[in-house]
């Protein structure tokens, strides 16, 4: 049983000057039934003798019918295939996406789109727009699109992307391994700064699922990249009302690091950034919830190593009363590290080493196998800073120095004793 054929054009003109001819066949047509019993050096051939002359809306046969697979002749060397552009493009639209999609028809299409006539491009156009979807996603066919990507312009590729966030599967295409890598490649040569808006905008609604894949992830952290502050506004408002839950992931806390990155230190125009200040005072604002998460606690200390006065208070604020149970946290500790090390004023630090030492479980942070490392931070920094914090800190790790001595952390804290109290130790 002969297998179905994508399309076959048959004319339905009965002039007396075609009828004598016979029924009108498209040559990729051909290529495509025959390409499963001959091998591909023949149909490069075969596709090499196609001509094609918009202009005249005509197809050009050179010897075409000596072509192994092709059994029908054709009696006139030229003649019009197509009685009006609709019927063009109506083929065009049915048998591209089949000849993009056969493994053996696949480059030889690539390579005619890549020397056919500027002027064709249209019918091309169209036969693409039609099937945008499954020609961007589809990996065989995902070739192809990048070739017309490259012919296409400047118009056609803004009236593509417009078509992509109207039609409403631009989530489909993000999280799509082919389909978010033709999307960037599309976004590369944009021509208009109103189709970014565009494409955030329709991004807008599908930011907190894209951020859960790990292709819709990567195509946000292009978009946040490439694009202005202005143009990634829809996504930076998305982000700042859901900073806590996207920074609960590990997907998530990238975008945010991504983010706190683009900002340049310091910044000279507020408000040439002033979308992505909004998500960075929204983590500021959040710190506590942040600080204890696994992955939160990562943009927090990104955010602290910035060094913003203004920043910095917010979150010393956020955290103050929580110094000493973060400092006994797996997760917590790390940011109280960075707090010690990055505050630029000294009434701040010393604000966290007296909350710190305030605490009458003081002693039990020098043994905790997570806050042994803030005390030692404290120390390094109280000495150079603060005198006489630091003797506070160290009249606490000599009351406590016989039981910190029978304990795995003591290698860390010895070299803070004097050397006297080592040798009666000892």
């Amino acid at each position: 049983m002969e297998e179905n054929k994508p399309f076959t054009y048959c004319s339905s003109s009965s002039s007396s000057s075609n009828s004598g001819n016979p029924r009108r066949q498209d040559a990729m047509e051909n290529l495509w039934r025959v390409s499963r019993c001959y091998p591909t050096s023949t149909l490069e051939e075969a596709f090499n003798n196609i001509r094609i002359y918009p202009e005249y809306n005509c197809i050009s046969y050179n010897n075409l019918h000596q072509q192994q697979g092709f059994r029908r002749s054709y009696p006139s060397l030229n003649y019009n295939l197509f009685n009006s552009n609709a019927e063009c493009d109506c083929f065009m639209c049915k048998s591209l996406f089949d000849l993009a999609v056969a493994p053996k028809t696949t480059k030889i299409l690539q390579r005619f789109i890549e020397n056919v006539h500027q002027s064709y491009l249209k019918h091309l156009f169209r036969a693409f727009v039609n099937k945008i979807e499954e020609m961007m996603s589809q990996p065989l066919a995902n070739l192809i699109t990048q070739s017309l990507i490259e012919r296409f312009t400047a118009e056609q590729i803004d009236y593509a992307l417009h078509e992509i966030c109207a039609k409403g599967f631009l989530h489909r295409i993000c999280i799509n391994t082919y389909g978010r890598k033709t999307l960037e490649k599309l976004l590369e040569r944009i021509s208009d700064p109103q189709v970014i808006n565009d494409l955030t905008n329709a991004l807008k609604p599908s930011v907190l699922r894209l951020v859960d894949s790990d292709e819709g992830r990567n195509f946000i952290l292009f978009c946040l990249r490439n694009f202005s502050d202005k143009g990634n506004k829809p996504i930076l408002e998305v982000v700042a009302q859901n900073c806590t839950f996207i920074g609960g992931s590990i997907k998530g806390c990238t975008v945010l690091s991504q983010i706190i990155n683009n900002v340049p230190d310091p910044i000279n125009n507020g408000s040439e950034w002033m979308n992505h200040m909004l998500v960075i005072q929204a983590i500021a604002q959040n710190a506590k919830r942040l600080a204890y998460d696994q992955f939160g606690n990562y943009p927090m200390q990104s955010l602290l190593g910035r060094r913003n006065p203004y920043i910095n208070t917010i979150i010393l604020n956020q955290l103050k009363g929580e110094f000493y149970q973060l400092s006994s946290n797996k997760f917590g500790s790390n940011v109280v590290e960075k707090c010690l090390l990055m505050v630029t004023q000294r009434d701040q630090l010393d604000h966290i080493i007296t909350e710190l030492l305030s605490k009458s479980g003081i002693s039990s942070l020098f043994l905790n196998e997570y806050g042994n490392y803030v005390m030692q931070t404290a120390l390094k920094v109280s000495k150079e800073w603060m005198p006489l914090q630091h003797l506070y800190l160290l009249q606490s790790l000599r009351e406590n120095q016989h039981i910190i001595w029978n304990t795995r952390y003591r290698k860390h804290l010895r070299q803070w004793l004097p050397r006297t109290t080592m040798q009666r130790m000892l």
